[in-house]
């Protein structure tokens, strides 16, 4: 095997300065792209950093907003469980009213029929009521008559009075005489 010959100084001198010159223009192209890319990368990076924060942001809200909700649905199946009891407890009150009212109904038949009784009871009254004025008339009648007596007794009663007043003035002096005449036997 024949070795290549060695390479002359100017040559890897230009070879290095190629490969320098290489290197530096890779190192720009690198900058320059790489500049590209924070532009790039830069925002894109600071949108998601921003996105992510309001993405957590939302996310923190809506597990409270659940969490809030779950209670409020708790709370909600109680109510709800405790109004079924009540609408129980309404629904027998129900029934009952309606078991009331159907007596209630039924007493009221009762009162329509007695007060149609009463009605005719009160009719017959008033029929028999019209017969007793001439026994109103007769009652009327006897209390003239009867005033007529009071004032006749009264009348009476005056009379005998003065009557005995005169007897008690006449007998007086019959006493006195009596007084005189032992002998003389009453007669009055």
């Amino acid at each position: 095997m024949s070795t290549p010959p060695a390479p002359s100084e100017p040559t890897i001198a230009k070879d290095f300065t190629a490969s320098v010159e290489y290197l530096d223009r890779f190192a720009k192209s690198f900058e320059t792209s790489a500049r590209r890319w924070e532009l790039i990368v830069y925002p894109s990076l600071f949108s998601f950093i921003v996105l992510a924060s309001y993405g957590f942001f939302l996310i923190y809200h809506l597990t409270s907003d659940v969490a809030i909700l779950a209670r409020n649905m708790t709370e909600m199946t109680r109510s709800v469980s405790h109004m079924t009891q009540q609408m129980q407890v309404v629904s027998h009150s129900v029934q009952n009213m309606q078991v009331n009212m159907e007596t209630m109904a039924h007493d009221m038949r009762d009162v329509s029929q007695h007060m149609v009784v009463i009605s005719n009871t009160t009719e017959e009254m008033s029929k028999k009521m019209n017969s007793l004025e001439p026994i109103q008339s007769s009652i009327q009648a006897m209390d003239k008559s009867t005033r007529t007596m009071s004032t006749s007794t009264e009348d009476m009663r005056y009379s005998v009075r003065g009557l005995n007043q005169g007897i008690n003035h006449a007998i007086t002096p019959m006493q006195t005489m009596s007084n005189f005449f032992p002998m003389v036997p009453m007669l009055w």
